[in-house]
């Protein structure tokens, strides 16, 4: 795998923060605004079968899989609660994802532009789908909003032209 210039200065600069394995060191390193990189560097820490940090954060952080991520299935941690704004923004060589039962929330354009996201299960324990967050999911064919959602955002499925079927629960109290 070669490995940018940048993405090599970005390693040696948060190396201390990788070694320590912590919440709180994976929170500074995913805090760090080059999103442009964190995308690069979470594949490769997860191509490498380093643990994956998601587990570590318990959650799913901004730009966790960035937009040139290749990566096209990814089983999301058990323990993780939530998929964070961004956390998937534009990754279009995706095409399947495990949500598990542990997730309550969906941030804003957490699956923005996943073109080739063609299905998709969402949890029981799923409370809240925020805006836009699966706009632009052309290939996204159907989908069962359980029943434990609350909420959905504006737009949440905008641009998703293949959606054939979307099932909504009766718990729903704020749709966008």
């Amino acid at each position: 795998m070669e490995i940018s210039e940048s993405l090599k200065k970005f390693i040696t600069e948060n190396l201390y923060l990788i070694n320590e394995n912590t919440k709180e060191s994976w929170e500074k390193i995913y805090n760090n605004r080059f999103f442009y990189l964190i995308g690069e560097f979470t594949k490769m820490i997860l191509d490498a079968g380093i643990n994956d940090p998601a587990a570590v954060i318990g959650y799913i952080p901004q730009y966790y899989l960035y937009h040139e991520s290749k990566i096209k299935h990814y089983s999301i941690p058990s323990n993780v609660v939530s998929i964070g704004k961004e956390a998937f923004y534009n990754c279009s060589s995706l095409t399947s994802i495990v949500i598990p039962d542990s997730i309550t929330s969906i941030g804003e354009h957490a699956f923005y532009g996943c073109n080739s996201l063609t299905n998709i299960v969402l949890p029981n324990s799923l409370i809240n789908i925020s805006s836009s967050a699966f706009s632009y999911c052309p290939k996204l064919k159907n989908i069962v909003i359980p029943d434990s959602v609350i909420s959905i955002g504006n737009y949440a499925f905008s641009g998703c032209d293949s959606l054939i079927s979307i099932e909504i629960p009766d718990s729903l109290t704020t749709i966008g």
